[in-house]
């Protein structure tokens, strides 16, 4: 017999406890599929996977690092995509304007009107 939910209501008490110990077991065995540590095959595969990335990108990058360097501009590197490397270079002499010292004798320190009408 069943109940309108599909749990059958005539099993006995061992038939139960087996039934849920079974599905216990299902429990684990799929937690244990999904949170399982990557086998060490993976972890090396993808660690050479990720240094040949690294060495490709700065094999592509070369001329642009070293012209940078040579100007003084500072190099940023970050993640792009499918994993290799991008730069980011930037002159360190735009820093001055963005941060102005705070003075009296500064430009922008002065006050600025507008021109009456």
């Amino acid at each position: 017999m069943t109940t309108d939910t599909g749990i059958t209501t005539d099993l006995t008490p061992a038939e139960a406890a087996r039934l849920l110990t079974a599905q216990e077991k299902g429990k684990q065995a799929a937690w244990l599929a999904t949170r399982r540590k990557p086998s060490r095959i993976l972890v090396r595969v993808s660690g050479w996977i990720g240094r040949r990335q690294r060495g490709l990108s700065d094999r592509v990058h070369a001329a642009a690092d070293e012209r940078a360097r040579q100007h003084g501009w500072e190099i940023t590197t970050s993640a792009g995509r499918f994993g290799f490397g991008a730069r980011s270079y930037r002159d360190p002499r735009f820093r001055r304007r963005a941060e102005p010292e705070a003075g009296p004798d500064h430009p922008s320190a002065t006050s600025r009107t507008e021109p009456s009408r």
